[in-house]
């Protein structure tokens, strides 16, 4: 049940970091936005 809840979690904090990186104004930071979105998706299937 809480591995659920985490990957949910994880999915949704990605979803939103990768929302910030397509619609983002600020460049230097896209990058790093990007890179938290991928962690996100990769932790979750773990």
């Amino acid at each position: 049940m809480f591995n659920t809840v985490y990957k949910a979690i994880s999915v949704g904090i990605g979803a939103v970091f990768f929302g910030m990186y397509l619609f983002g104004k600020d460049r230097e930071k896209k990058i790093e936005r990007l890179l938290v979105a991928i962690f996100c998706l990769v932790a979750s299937q773990i």
